[in-house]
């Protein structure tokens, strides 16, 4: 086994394979492609719903795996329909919303398995936007939760978003993960990236023990704990990185460690040779 090679590729996509550009490198894109030629089995793990997923991987020649919604959905490359694990008890969301809502200038997504909205209390709108590949819904007034709620995203400014961490400590009925210095997500408890992989490699067969992962944040934590290979994007979370087996920088680095663990040769980007 000391020889072996990961034989399960398992990326997170916002900040690991996504740019600041939200663009995926060229050497990413190509040891993707060589790896699934090469016979490795390609997962992409992301927060974002399908419909916001499928448009950041144009680039990819191939349809990868998918673990969507922080772990919600788990779909094969011909699915087109997301079957969520679990939605958020309505109990819950009050709870949440109840919590976040003294704090000034929090923008609050809201997301079911297809269709995510923002809500920005702030009347200057500045977080009012889009997605990559869907628009947001801009709205108003909070409306009343819809019952397929699947996870709700708080986005502030880093000393708000930190202001927050204060007022959810403790126990808490759901799951509450800082995942970036403005980002914090709530989803229901037992449901992560790491438990939708290990779900993954029940369904398929694919050897437990020759998991790759590479992530940025907080909630790509669960899917260390799975991975023989650890890939760490420097600079974003310290815990995550003193786990890495391996530490990049940005996507193109990401590319040439990936590529250095395949068995066979990775076509030059934009060209043909190995």
């Amino acid at each position: 086994m000391s020889g072996a090679l990961p034989a399960v590729w398992v990326l997170d996509l916002d900040g690991t394979l996504l740019g600041p550009d939200h663009q995926m490198a060229p050497e990413a894109v190509a040891a993707l492609a060589a790896a699934h030629a090469q016979g490795v089995h390609v997962v992409i793990a992301t927060g974002r719903i399908l419909a916001a997923t499928l448009p950041a991987l144009a680039a990819l020649p191939f349809r990868p795996w998918l673990v969507c919604c922080g772990g919600q959905t788990v779909l094969a490359p011909d699915d087109t329909e997301a079957r969520v694990t679990r939605t958020l008890d309505p109990a819950h969301v009050a709870d949440a919303l109840a919590r976040a809502l003294p704090e000034p200038d929090v923008a609050i997504q809201l997301y079911t398995a297809t269709t995510q909205a923002m809500w920005r209390p702030n009347a200057a709108g500045r977080f009012l936007g889009t997605s990559e590949g869907i628009d947001f819904t801009p709205l108003d007034v909070l409306p009343e939760a819809p019952d397929d709620l699947v996870k709700i995203v708080f986005t502030a400014e880093p000393e708000v978003a930190l202001a927050l961490d204060a007022r959810f400590a403790g126990e808490l009925p759901y799951s509450y993960t800082p995942t970036g210095r403005r980002y914090r997500d709530v989803l229901p408890r037992g449901v992560d990236k790491g438990v939708a992989l290990r779900r993954l490699l029940a369904r398929t067969g694919w050897p437990a023990d020759r998991v790759l992962a590479a992530g940025d944040n907080a909630n790509d934590l669960p899917l260390f704990a799975e991975a023989r290979w650890r890939v760490a994007v420097v600079g974003r979370c310290p815990p995550l990185v003193a786990l890495a087996t391996h530490t990049v920088t940005d996507s193109a680095s990401l590319g040439r460690i990936l590529a250095s663990l395949l068995p066979g040769p990775v076509p030059r980007p934009g060209g043909t040779g190995g």
